[in-house]
């Protein structure tokens, strides 16, 4: 519905400034590791939320300098039609890939954002937003639960659990392997203390964050379409106020044409003597 093109690009340098991806695999599995993959599980989600949110076009429909995630959390950056680039780790210079390889390695699929919805004012997708709100804070919360269980595995391979979190649906998913501090019992208490506080803090801040973005982009979009819609009555206005002006005005020209065929009564109308030609 509204250009948010430049508003979108902006945002999504503020969440990268606080949310640091993790772009190089981290195979030993300690406190700093685990933190870096709480990151990405992080801006994971807000990426899946801004998508809900202003939507993800095609990879052929992105503009020139747009950006993209694959699966393992490299960044690709469109340099021309058909065309990505990325400086991710094992991935070398040269290599670039096409719109489909992109679309195809992107967990995000293409979508339509709430603010694209056309013909309805913003007060009707208001709460749309506040629900999609509601769900990221559930989804980080699960997120920090998942945290909090996989702490406490000892083996190598991922668990099956149920995550949960107050007032939200649980979800059936695996222990993050990074997170199994207990395995090579070398993080005191402390340290297994101090990541489960980082997902909870990183998350407030986030939904903080994303909160403060969406009060400012409602109001962008409420004013932006109220001038649409000002802008459209203010041109039906004109078009029914353009006809009776017209008309009033050719009616007007008609009436003065007619003058001429109105007789003289009054004594003004009298013409002035002939001038005497014979002195």
């Amino acid at each position: 519905m509204m250009p948010m093109r430049h508003f979108i690009f902006g945002t999504i340098l503020l969440s990268l400034s606080v949310i640091p991806l993790a772009l190089h695999a981290q195979t030993p599995v300690g406190a700093d590791v685990c933190q870096e993959k709480i990151n990405q599980e992080l801006a994971l989600e807000h990426r899946f939320f801004r998508s809900v949110i202003f939507g993800q076009k095609k990879a052929e429909d992105a503009l020139v300098g747009e950006v993209r995630y694959d699966f393992f959390g490299n960044v690709w950056y469109k340099v021309d039609d058909d065309d990505w680039r990325s400086v991710g780790e094992g991935i070398s210079p040269g290599d670039s890939r096409g719109d489909t390889a992109v679309d195809g390695a992107s967990p995000i699929p293409p979508r339509k954002g709430l603010l694209e919805t056309q013909r309805v004012s913003t007060s009707e997708l208001v709460p749309f937003i506040g629900q999609s709100l509601r769900a990221l804070q559930c989804r980080l919360d699960i997120i920090c639960d998942a945290v909090r269980k996989s702490i406490q595995q000892t083996t190598d391979a991922p668990v099956n659990i149920i995550a949960d979190s107050y007032a939200c649906l649980e979800v059936s998913r695996q222990t993050i392997p990074e997170c199994h501090l207990l395995k090579g019992a070398t993080e005191t208490q402390d340290q297994r203390t101090a990541v489960e506080t980082y997902c909870e803090e990183i998350a407030q801040q986030l939904m903080h964050q994303e909160a403060a973005v969406m009060n400012m982009t409602v109001e962008y979009d409420a004013s932006y379409r109220t001038m649409l819609q000002l802008a459209g009555n203010f041109d039906l206005f004109l078009q029914e106020f353009r006809s009776p002006i017209v008309n009033s005005i050719r009616q007007m020209v008609n009436l003065v044409g007619l003058f001429n065929r109105v007789p003289c009564f009054l004594s003004s109308c009298d013409g002035s003597p002939p001038p005497d030609t014979t002195k």
